[in-house]
């Protein structure tokens, strides 16, 4: 039997030698429908037939030392782009809004962790020895006090003293001077603490004395317990707003604008906390000026030392947005450099020669 080899199969003369396109396939069809389409057929037929010849197109080329043509990529996406110019103003609103939450945020929390009864009670003292000058009471009423009877819950109380103080009988008749005077500062800031300018009774004198009579009462009833009650709740909300106005921020903008605008809202609480700090440092000075005995110029101390409190934490946060201020411009400007290399590899034609 003779082999394929030997004897090749001959084409059949009624099938034609190239073959058949689309379009001859379905012309010989009982099909209205395609038979309506002829034009469009053969449009289909002819992009085919383009196809086709690509491959064949491309090997030329390459034969004569070209590369194949490539077509050009879409534009890529830049990672870092600007913000629309629709959102800038909500953005700024938005950053503004931030900052000023953020500002009451710090106030507010700095003042609850001050107005805690350990820190609190530490300025009370200090408060207290300054406005009731206990080494000079002791000095004029100690005997008396030594050698007063018991009440009839077994406690001595302190005679002419602005503070509801009392000390137990034992205390009063065997503590040394100066466990004594630690004693009474101590009780005495511990009434303040819970009790207000009500622990001083109906004595004013202490205060007519001074010349800032209004702020050194600010002062007393701000470390109260009742404060800390009140700040921890004004913590809370400002921080809630503070929470969202960032969340807000962080919407409105993309990439590394996200950065810049929280570090600017930062920074923009920190100086507003931080004028306000100082605002308060300078009405106190000037309402207290003038006044350069021992009494007002340890209030006037004491009220420095709390006011520096804020001056600090605002201090940091201010430091803390402009670090991530420059942190986002760096990221921005490394970025768009970035960008800008990846466009020119994207968009440079290849060489002929290439």
């Amino acid at each position: 039997m003779p082999s394929e080899r030997e004897h090749p199969p001959q084409a059949d003369p009624a099938q034609p030698d190239e073959y058949p396109t689309l379009l001859d396939r379905v012309r010989g069809r009982d099909d209205p429908f395609l038979d309506t389409m002829p034009e469009a057929m053969g449009d289909v037929d002819q992009r085919f037939k383009e196809l086709e010849r690509l491959p064949a197109a491309d090997d030329a080329l390459a034969s004569h030392g070209q590369a194949p043509y490539t077509a050009p990529e879409a534009p890529r996406e830049r990672r870092y782009q600007p913000d629309a110019s629709g959102q800038l103003p909500w953005k700024v609103l938005a950053v503004l809004l931030f900052a000023l939450a953020l500002a009451a945020f710090i106030g507010a929390f700095t003042a609850w962790r001050l107005t805690a009864e350990a820190p609190a009670t530490a300025v009370n003292e200090r408060v207290v020895n300054q406005l009731t000058e206990v080494d000079r009471y002791l000095d004029l009423h100690e005997q008396e006090i030594r050698e007063a009877e018991p009440d009839d819950s077994g406690l001595v109380a302190l005679p002419t003293f602005p503070l509801q103080v009392a000390l137990s009988g034992e205390e009063a008749r065997g503590l040394p001077r100066e466990e004594m005077t630690g004693l009474i500062v101590q009780r005495g800031a511990q009434a303040s603490y819970d009790r207000g300018v009500q622990a001083y009774g109906t004595d004013a004198s202490l205060f007519e004395d001074f010349t800032a009579p209004g702020l050194v009462r600010v002062g007393i009833e701000f470390m109260h317990d009742s404060t800390h009650d009140r700040m921890l709740l004004l913590t809370v909300v400002a921080g809630v707003f503070m929470l969202g106005f960032a969340t807000i921020v962080v919407i409105l903008s993309h990439g590394a604008g996200r950065l810049t605008a929280l570090g600017s809202g930062v920074a923009i609480a920190g100086v507003i906390s931080l004028v306000l700090s100082f605002v308060a440092r300078a009405l106190f000075d000037s309402a207290a000026s003038g006044d350069d005995d021992a009494v007002a110029v340890g209030l006037r101390a004491v009220a420095h030392d709390v006011i520096d409190v804020f001056t600090r934490n605002s201090l940091i946060f201010l430091v803390a947005g402009v670090a991530t201020l420059v942190l986002g411009v760096l990221v921005a400007i490394n970025g768009r450099r970035r960008g800008d290399q990846v466009d020119r590899l994207h968009t440079t034609p290849a060489s002929p020669d290439s």
